[in-house]
């Protein structure tokens, strides 16, 4: 049965505070839960009352991916369709013409570190844990994640995070400059919050140029191969096993095949 409200939407005063809300999963995004979100930002996109917006998720989790689950008996065309929109999404985020704040609390891995890396600025918990853990599953982050993250930190530590699927805690991803600022956890919402409100009184046109600058500065072309390589690792053996081992809760032997 699919989850009601899987995204809550917050007005505070010109901040959109969007919530992801599905405790249960983890916040792990299904495309109902893709879905909402992506009608949420494009209506913020098209509201000039809007001149800020917060992505959050619950204290345990910002979000623990995709639902992985789900993909146990999706078609090819079905995997595809998650990717794609997963990828459509991140994009919407990043080209969102006002401020995007990430308030991230406890767990933001796979799928959901890879929206947060779309996000301009991200505030962090200090029990918030970052990782791209895609490989433990015989595949790779496919949301845009190689290509963001590489461009913070780089090829070799890129490369260390995804090969090993390492994780980075808070102190970590702050000193590496994948997050802005780290609070104690009940301080993180209302910290993003008021900094997103602090944005609201620069000129709009200003943020939306300088955002447009700065990302064409570390434009690359590598997201569409990324996509590509993803959806041949759902294909193969290992990938199979992977996402069944994470479903039945054991460890994945890989066979390379």
């Amino acid at each position: 049965m699919a989850d009601d409200n899987a995204v809550r939407a917050e007005r505070h005063g010109a901040v959109e505070l969007l919530v992801l809300d599905r405790p249960r999963k983890l916040n792990a995004f299904d495309l109902q839960m893709l879905g909402e979100l992506d009608a949420h930002l494009a209506r913020v996109a098209a509201d000039r009352e809007v001149r800020a917006v917060v992505l959050t998720g619950g204290p345990r989790a910002f979000s623990a991916g995709a639902d992985i689950r789900g993909y146990l008996d999706a078609s090819p065309g079905q995997l595809r369709t998650i990717t794609e929109t997963a990828g459509a999404l991140c994009r919407r985020i990043a080209e969102l013409p006002v401020p995007t704040v990430a308030a991230v609390r406890g767990l933001a891995l796979g799928g959901g570190f890879e929206v947060v890396l779309a996000c301009d600025l991200v505030v962090a918990a200090q029990d918030a844990r970052f990782g791209l853990p895609e490989t433990e599953l015989g595949l790779i982050p496919g949301w845009g994640g190689t290509q963001r993250l590489t461009r913070l930190l780089g090829v070799h530590r890129t490369l260390e995070l995804i090969l090993t699927a390492g994780g980075l805690d808070a102190a970590e991803a702050h000193r590496l400059g994948v997050v802005n600022r780290v609070r104690p956890a009940d301080d993180v919402v209302p910290e993003a919050l008021a900094w997103a409100q602090e944005l609201t009184r620069r000129a709009p046109h200003a943020l939306a140029a300088a955002k447009t600058a700065v990302r064409a500065a570390a434009a690359g072309e590598g997201f569409a191969l990324e996509r590509e390589l993803l959806l041949g690792l759902y294909r193969t053996a290992d990938g199979v096993e992977g996402v069944r081992a994470f479903a039945e809760k054991r460890k994945a032997v890989f066979g390379g095949r």
